[in-house]
């Protein structure tokens, strides 16, 4: 057993429903990487992108949204591994909630330079900024109560 806790094979009890919040939260990039893998660049067009034909049909445009669809899936998974492992995988937590924060950043970024996107895009941005924050300081509270 105790060699099971070391290796973080067990989960960890103790953090209430943390983890099942964070595990709601993987549907997400689950699902939209999903998508992303498997229309390409058609999927922006929900995100409200009005892209000519040309765009849409370009190969290394979708090839880029693929790839890119495929790691934020590959995040989500990473994400739902490491919510039963809130006290040992503790610093893969905080970096995977710095990612979601800093990719909040890019997008505010884009903002500034060119401006609103589509109201899904201002949601991601607005759950990108706030989310790991709060999620930050509920693990922090839950690992010096624990």
């Amino acid at each position: 057993m105790q060699t099971e806790q070391l290796q973080g094979t067990t989960p960890d009890r103790d953090f209430g429903i943390l983890p099942i919040i964070l595990r709601v939260f993987c549907l997400l990039p689950f699902l939209t990487g999903a998508a992303d893998l498997l229309w390409g660049t058609r999927i922006l067009e929900l995100g409200g992108a009005v892209l000519p034909q040309q765009v849409i049909s370009d190969p290394t445009f979708n090839n880029q949204v693929k790839f890119w669809g495929t790691i934020w899936f590959g995040y989500g998974a990473a994400l739902w591994w490491t919510s039963s492992r809130l006290r040992s995988d503790a610093v893969m937590f905080r970096i995977l909630i710095g990612t979601l924060f800093l990719s909040g950043l890019g997008r505010a970024l884009s903002v500034y330079l060119y401006g609103w996107g589509g109201p899904p895009l201002t949601a991601a941005m607005v759950i990108e900024l706030l989310g790991p924050v709060i999620l930050w300081s509920w693990h922090r509270w839950l690992l010096h109560k624990t």
